[in-house]
């Protein structure tokens, strides 16, 4: 009887004074989310029989417990895609890069080419031969063609023959000097007019450089979607994510908490 009229007492002390029952069942439920996240994991710990009784109120570790299992799922989707990020510049990174050098020779081949047809169809209007229309554009070009040409030329004064000098350089350099070059090569051997051919070269080539650009423009789209992805997920996960999971570390383990 006296136990009774003792707790009830406290209970009517506790109302008027305006205070709120610390039971489990009582206990004002907090709109803070990582303690909403924490007695979650506390709850389904004490479920499964893995929580442990620390002594005291179980439920003063819910917001770093809350903060923890945040962070920790913060890390366990970010990582993955990281992972996935480097792996794939790892394996497609230097492929990537040896096919855009030798695009870039390739580009700067053709534009060296193009330059040594306009110059020889100028050049083939004087009447010169072919020996001399070489001499005349090779220091001009400056490029693999050119060299090549210097090349050819000097062999030709030291007596090897010409046609010989000119496939060894089509060989050299591949199919986008092909064409220029048999068009020398025909008019050395066989005496075959250069002018008009040269410049039916030249209006096709003009037509091949206009599609390359063209192609690389429609290109241009996809192959910024690699440096906007990944410059973008670094900075939300710096902006969003990091300041977030600071902020309520630092909270969680403040004083008075």
């Amino acid at each position: 009887m006296i136990r009774r009229r003792r707790r009830t007492r406290d209970r009517v002390a506790l109302l008027t004074r305006g205070g709120v029952p610390t039971t489990s069942v009582g206990r004002a439920r907090s709109r803070d989310p990582f303690e909403v996240v924490g007695r979650l994991t506390r709850l389904a710990a004490t479920t499964i029989g893995s929580g442990s009784d620390t002594g005291g109120d179980p439920a003063r570790f819910d917001r770093p417990r809350g903060v923890a299992v945040v962070v920790a799922a913060t890390v366990v989707w970010t990582a993955p895609v990281v992972a996935a990020v480097v792996l794939a510049l790892g394996w497609w990174l230097p492929k990537g890069l040896e096919v855009s050098r030798a695009r870039v020779a390739g580009r700067a081949l053709a534009d060296e080419t193009l330059l040594a047809v306009e110059l020889a169809s100028v050049i083939a209007r004087t009447g010169a031969t072919v020996p001399q229309t070489i001499e005349a554009i090779a220091p001009r070009l400056g490029g693999r063609l050119g060299r090549g040409l210097e090349r050819a030329a000097v062999a030709h004064r030291a007596g090897s023959l010409l046609d010989d000098e000119l496939g060894s350089v089509a060989d050299d350099l591949g199919a986008v000097v092909a064409d220029f070059l048999a068009i020398l090569r025909a008019a050395h051997v066989d005496g075959d007019p250069m002018e008009f051919a040269f410049l039916r070269l030249a209006d096709r080539m003009r037509a091949d450089n206009r599609r390359a650009v063209d192609g690389d423009v429609r290109r241009l789209s996809v192959k910024l979607l690699v440096p906007l992805v990944c410059c973008t997920l670094p900075g939300f996960v710096l902006i969003a994510i990091v300041p977030l999971g600071a902020a309520a570390f630092g909270g969680a383990v403040s004083p008075g908490r």
